[in-house]
Formats: C-alpha cells, structure tokens, sequence
C-alpha cells in the first residue's frame, strides 16, 4: 500500500530535479553512480518524458538521439519518446540549414565588401567542431568585426533584409540585426565580450562556413572564449547549459593534438581568469574524459570554487542570484561603452523593448499580428522582475564582497 501511494505522489509531482539530471547524465555517458540499471527499466513513458525535456531546456536533444539511436545503451526507450527524439534531431537539421544559408549570404556579402568576419559560438562549433550540424542547436549567430567595420555591416545586411534599429555606429556595435522575412538574428560584435583587451584577429584562421568563406578565432583562444562563456554565465546567470559543457568537451577533443598550452597558461596569466579555466577545465576532464594535460592545471591558480557533478545544472547558493539581476548588471554595465546621454538611454530602452522582429522570436508568436500586445505582457514581466532584482540586491552585493568568489 505504501508502495502504491509512493508511486502515487511520483506520478502527481513529477521527479525531482535531480533524479532528471542523474538519468540524462547517464543516458548521455556522462559519469554518474547515482542511477542504477534496475531503477531506469522501471521508468514509465511519462518519466521518459521529464528526462526528454530536461534534454529540451539542455539543448542536448540531439545528442541524447544520437546516443540511443546508434545503440550506445541497452536501455530500453519508450516508442513515444524516441519519436520525439527523432522529430526533434531533424526540426534542427531543417533550421541549422536555413541559418547557414543565411549566413553564407551575409559572409558572401561581406567579403564583396572588403570586410572579414570571424564565426564566434555555435555557428562556428556546429560545423567545424561537432562536424554534424543536427548536434548542436542555434537561436542566432554571433560574428565578430573590425571596429571600423560595424558601421558599415549594416549597409551590407540592409540589401538581405535585415534591421537593426540603430541609430549611431556605437548601437550598431551591440543592437542584432533581425531578418524581417524569417527572424534570421546576427548579432555584431567589434570585440569578444569575455576578453575585450585580445585582439581575435591576431591568431584567426580561415575557414569554409556553409558555402562561405569566414574566420574562427584560433584554437587556443577558441577554448578560452567558450569556457569563459560557460563560467559567466556559472557566476552570473545562475546556471549552465549542458550543451555548453558539451562545446568545451568537443572543442578538446577536436584541437587535442594541437593546443599550445602554455599560450592558455599565459594568457589565463595576464588577464587574471586562471581559475575560470581550470574550473571548467577540471570539471570537463572528470565528466567528458577530455584530459587537460595535469602538468596545465597545476599551473593555474585555484580560486576555491569548484563546479561538482550535483551542481552542474544548479549552481550552489553561495554562488547563485538570479538570471533577471545578471541581465540587469550586465546592462548597467555595457552603458559606460556609449558616448553621447541620448545613446545611453536608447540601448537601455531597447533592451527592455526590442523591436518587433525580436519580440516575435522571443514570444515564439503564430501570429505576428499579436506582437504590440506582447509589448504590455514584456512591461509587466520588466515590472515583476525588477521587483525581484530589488530583492536580490543585498545578497548579490554580499556575494560580491565575499573572498571565495
């Protein structure tokens, strides 16, 4: 009878955070003991179904079917849920092929025009790095240009159909430009956000993108831009993507044979992220078997912040404050960039109320017509969490202070 009403209460709450975690980590080969064999074949199709949308907010799906589908587990998965896997794996090989043709355009249109463009993230991992364009999701692609360059890429992306509502060379520099026909989002960056004293260009390599001709940033600084993508966001969103560790692990096993480590070394050095890196690369060598060299982690200085197994998609609270209070600070922060008052408030007002095309995108709108509806729906949502940032102020200002961060 107990039994009975445990099983009970399962099915009406659903399961635990945790227990999700634990059987995708599993499903996916990432090493966990905390799941037994036993317990996933007593699974349900309605279990199945949380671990499926655990891999959805993960942006895994794909690689969970292709591990399933190429019979690298004897677990036996519901008819249901591998068809939802595989609709799923190949929704995104239908848009990854819109957005690469897209992106050839523009960096065919760019190279007509004398200005050489670097593939930053998922654009550039899809294909070079995972070498299967289905394993690796995108929602935009990030490219990086010459300072002197971002003012006139938007001359260059007008005749493709795209806006980006700005309104001075400073805001062309960090406003996306939106495709108003099919909601295609590039967004320009003149420097990487993570490492804004490097010169990318210094170390790019040529590369083939789509049917385009582009640059990636060189291998070294490749590794360290992701990593310190993944660990902001660790510190300052409040959590990680699995998809993002999986970026890291790929990207080592990619380059494994031709990383110049001491580079890394030195430059984890100069500009002061030596324990960002061997946080991450520390967890990636324990998770993903992507062996940094030990003689690399011994050289970089531990901060005594360590990401665990249990926390890899909950950060713990000493370390944690909430995603709407880090998109606050990273906006307050990014003010400073602009020269004039009137700039100033014009990116802030846009951050809050992006234009139309992004708006549809972010709401994922059937009907576009709804959209200025949608504009009071974001003045509360603005409302709401600006009530919770508030909140938050004193402990991320205690967290700020506190040694171990």
């Amino acid at each position: 009878m107990l039994k009975g009403f445990g099983n009970f209460i399962k099915v009406f709450m659903g399961m635990n955070q945790e227990t999700k975690s634990n059987i995708l980590f599993y499903c996916l080969g990432i090493g966990t003991n905390n799941i037994s064999v036993s317990e996933l074949e007593e699974l349900s199709v309605l279990d199945w179904d949380e671990v499926f949308k655990e891999s959805l907010k993960h942006r895994v799906t794909p690689l969970l079917y292709q591990r399933l589908n190429t019979n690298k587990t004897d677990l036996k998965i519901p008819n249901e849920i591998m068809k939802e896997l595989h609709r799923i794996y190949f929704s995104i090989v239908r848009e990854n092929i819109k957005i690469y043709n897209e992106l050839s355009k523009a960096l065919n249109a760019a190279k007509d025009a004398n200005i050489p463009v670097i593939v930053l993230k998922g654009a550039a991992l899809a294909e070079l790095i995972y070498q299967n364009i289905a394993l690796r999701p995108m929602n935009d692609v990030d490219i990086l240009v010459k300072s002197h360059d971002a003012w006139r890429i938007d001359e260059i992306l007008a005749p493709l159909g795209y806006e980006s509502d700005a309104l001075s060379e400073h805001q062309a520099q960090r406003l996306p430009h939106i495709n108003k026909s099919n909601f295609m989002e590039i967004d320009i960056n003149p420097k990487l956000y993570e490492l804004p004293e490097l010169d990318p260009w210094i170390n790019a390599k040529p590369v083939k993108l789509g049917s385009a001709d582009a640059f990636v940033l060189g291998s070294e600084n490749f590794l360290v831009h992701i990593c310190l993508h993944l660990d902001r966001h660790f510190f300052e969103d409040g959590f990680t993507r699995l998809i993002w560790w999986y970026d890291v692990a790929e990207l080592l096993r990619h380059y494994r044979e031709g990383i110049n480590w001491d580079y890394i070394i030195n430059l984890s050095k100069e500009y002061n992220f030596e324990g960002s890196i061997k946080r991450v690369l520390t967890a990636t060598n324990e998770w993903f078997n992507q062996h940094t060299p030990d003689y690399v982690l011994s050289q970089l200085k531990d901060d005594n912040t360590r990401i665990f197994t249990g926390n890899l998609l909950h950060v713990p609270d000493k370390t944690r404050y909430n995603n709407e209070l880090g998109s606050v600070i990273s906006s307050l922060s990014d003010m400073p960039k602009f020269p004039s008052f009137k700039d100033k408030i014009y990116y802030l007002f846009r951050r809050m109320f992006p234009v139309k095309e992004q708006m549809i995108r972010h709401y994922s709108l059937k009907r576009p017509s709804l959209v200025y509806l949608f504009y009071f729906v974001r003045f509360f949502e603005i409302v709401f969490k600006g009530m919770k940032v508030l909140i938050k102020l004193p402990g991320y200002f205690k967290k700020k202070s506190s040694p171990n961060i």
